[in-house]
C-alpha cells in the first residue's frame, strides 16, 4: 500500500541583498492517502509513512507555492526522515504535474499520477535531514506559469520496508530553501583555465568557448561545450590553430567561425577555423590577408561576416576591414576604416550598418572617434565623435536602436548613440569605473555589465535600465575577474566564465539569474 505526502508550503523568513532574496518556506498544508483504506483522507495526521509492499503500498505528494517569488536561482527541499523498520531504504522524489488536490480531499483513489524522477537520498534508522535539489524542476514550472509545483515521494527497497518523514504538524517539518534573484549561483568550471579566449551560443543552446592563454599551457587550441541543463562542460575538438584575444561567429549554417591571434613567435596568423557542431569537428577555412588580434567580427545581414582594425604585422593597428563569405569559404578586402584602432567595438545596427567606436592607435591613443559601414556600397563614414575616448569598453544594440557605450579605464561614464539622428547623448552613470567588463542584453530589454579591471579585477555586476537610463548594482560574483566571457542563455540566465581574478587564470564559472 502507498502512504502519500502532500505539502503545500509558505514563507517563513525572506533575506533580500544586493545578491538576491533567500526565503525558507513552511508547509501550509499536508495530508497523506493510503492504498489499503483508498477513499480515506489523513489530512491531520502526524506521520507521514513511505513502503512498498504488494497491496500495501505508501508513497507521498508535496505541494509548494511559488507564489511571488522572483526567478527561482537555487532551490532546496529539506526533509527530516527516518527508516523504522530496515537499516537502510531510498527515498526518491518525483515531479507531479497535477496541483489541483486538497488537502482534506485527497485520497489513494483520486491521487496526482508520478511523473520523472528528480532526486533521491539513502535514509537511515536515526531520524536526519536530507536535502533534494529541486532548482530545474522548479524553474521549468515558474517559467511555465505555474504557481504551484507538486512533489511526489517514494521509496523501492525493501518489501516490508516503512520509511518515516516529519509532516508540518510536528517540529522539524519540510522546508522549502529557495533563492531568487538577481544573484549569482556556482555552475561548473571549465576544464581548462582561460583568459582572452571568445565564447558564442550555438543554436541548439549549448555553449561554445575556445582558445585563450593560460599561464600553464600557454596560447590554447582547445575547445569546450558548456550544457545549460547538466551544468556541465565537455571538451569538444581541438582548433586547427591557437586562438587568443580571437573572435568566434555564429554563421547561419550554425557552423562558427574563430578569427585572430597572436601565435607566438610567428606574428598573427591569417589562418582562420570553423567548427561543425555536428562532428565536433574543426576544419581550417579561407586565411585573411592581414594577421590580427583584438579586432572585430559582425555578422551583417547578407549572411557574411565583417572583420575590422586590430593589432596586426608590424605591432601596428590596422585600418583594414575584411569580408567572409560562409558559402565560399573566402575572404575579400572591402573599404578601409578611416584610422586604425584596436580594443574598439562593432555593433550591428537595426538598418544593417556597422557602427564602429574608439579603439587605441598612436598617436594619438585612446579615439573618440567612431565609423559606419554601409554594406551596400561597401564604404566607411565618419560618425559624430563620442563624448568621451573609449578603448576596452562595451557597446551594446538596445531594443529601442540606440547603442549603449560603458566602461573603460578610468571613466564611469555612460552614452547613447541615436543611428536616427547620428546624436551622442550622455546617460547615467556606471556605479563602478571598470574596464574589460561584459555587457549582455538580458531578455528583458536591460542590459547587464559583469566584473572587469580598475584598482584589480571587480567581482560586482550591475544593470542598466533603457526606461529610467540608471545603472544600479544587481549582484556580486564569487571571484573578480577580467578578460572572462559572458553569453545569453536560451533560458534568459548569463553564463560567466574564465578570465583572471589577479592571481590565477580562473576555470570557474557562474550563472547570472535575473
Amino acid at each position: 500500500m502507498t502512504k502519500i505526502l502532500c505539502l503545500s508550503i509558505g514563507v517563513v523568513v525572506a533575506l533580500n541583498s544586493a545578491s538576491g532574496a533567500l526565503s525558507t518556506n513552511a508547509p501550509l498544508a499536508d495530508s497523506h492517502v493510503y492504498e489499503a483504506s483508498p477513499t480515506s483522507n489523513f489530512g491531520t495526521e502526524t506521520l507521514i509513512k513511505l513502503k512498498t509492499s504488494v497491496n500495501n503500498n505508501r508513497d507521498g505528494y508535496m505541494k509548494f507555492s511559488l507564489s511571488g517569488l522572483g526567478t527561482i536561482a537555487h532551490a532546496t527541499l529539506r526533509l527530516n526522515a527516518k527508516m523504522a523498520e530496515t537499516p537502510v531504504s531510498d527515498l526518491t522524489l518525483y515531479r507531479v504535474s497535477e496541483t489541483n488536490w486538497g488537502e482534506t480531499s485527497i485520497t489513494w483513489n483520486n491521487r496526482p499520477s508520478l511523473g520523472s524522477r528528480i532526486d533521491g537520498a539513502n535514509v537511515t534508522t536515526s531520524y536526519a535531514w536530507y536535502e533534494f535539489d529541486v532548482t530545474a524542476y522548479l524553474r521549468a514550472e515558474q517559467a511555465s506559469g505555474k504557481t504551484i509545483a507538486s512533489f511526489g515521494l517514494h521509496t523501492t527497497n525493501g518489501v516490508n520496508a516503512v520509511l518515516n518523514v516529519k509532516p508540518r504538524e510536528v517540529s522539524d517539518a519540510p522546508q522549502l530553501v529557495i533563492t531568487t534573484g538577481p544573484v549569482f549561483v556556482p555552475t561548473g568550471s571549465m576544464r581548462v583555465g582561460r583568459y582572452d579566449f571568445a565564447a558564442t551560443v550555438l543554436t541548439n543552446g549549448m555553449v561554445l568557448v575556445s582558445g585563450g592563454w593560460n599561464g600553464t599551457n600557454g596560447y590554447l587550441n582547445s575547445a569546450e561545450l558548456y550544457n545549460p541543463e547538466t551544468g556541465t562542460w565537455a571538451l569538444t575538438g581541438a582548433m586547427t590553430n591557437v586562438h587568443n584575444s580571437h573572435t568566434l561567429t555564429l554563421l547561419p549554417n550554425g557552423k562558427v567561425l574563430a578569427v585572430g591571434s597572436w601565435q607566438n613567435i610567428y606574428g598573427f596568423h591569417k589562418n582562420t577555423d570553423l567548427y561543425d557542431p555536428v562532428s565536433g569537428i574543426w576544419s581550417q577555412t579561407g586565411s585573411m590577408a592581414w594577421g590580427r588580434e583584438h579586432h572585430t567580427a559582425t555578422l551583417l545581414t547578407n549572411g557574411l561576416v565583417l572583420v575590422t582594425g586590430g593589432y596586426s604585422t608590424n605591432l601596428e593597428p590596422i585600418t583594414s576591414a575584411e569580408l567572409y563569405d560562409p558559402s565560399t569559404g573566402t575572404w575579400t578586402a572591402t573599404g578601409d576604416m578611416g584610422v586604425g584602432r584596436y580594443l574598439h567595438t562593432a555593433t550591428l545596427l537595426a538598418d544593417g550598418r556597422v557602427l564602429v567606436t574608439g579603439g587605441f592607435n598612436y598617436p594619438p591613443g585612446v579615439l573618440q572617434d567612431g565609423e559606419i559601414y554601409d554594406p551596400v556600397t561597401e564604404t566607411w563614414s565618419w560618425a559624430d565623435n563620442m563624448m568621451v575616448p573609449r578603448r576596452h569598453h562595451t557597446a551594446t544594440l538596445l531594443a529601442n536602436g540606440k547603442v549603449l557605450l560603458a566602461g573603460g579605464p578610468y571613466d564611469d561614464s555612460s552614452e547613447l548613440y541615436d543611428p536616427s539622428t547620428g546624436d551622442w547623448s550622455a546617460t547615467g552613470d556606471i556605479t563602478t569605473e571598470r574596464s574589460v567588463p561584459t555587457a549582455t542584453l538580458l531578455s528583458g530589454g536591460k542590459v547587464l555589465l559583469s566584473g572587469g579591471y580598475d584598482a584589480g579585477p571587480i567581482a560586482t555586476a550591475e544593470v542598466y535600465n533603457p526606461t529610467t537610463e540608471i545603472w544600479s548594482q544587481v549582484a556580486t560574483m564569487s571571484r573578480g575577474r577580467r578578460n572572462h566571457i559572458a553569453v545569453l542563455l536560451f533560458n534568459g540566465d548569463v553564463l560567466v566564465a574564465g578570465g583572471d581574478d589577479g592571481s590565477e587564470i580562473l576555470g570557474y564559472a557562474e550563472i547570472y539569474v535575473p
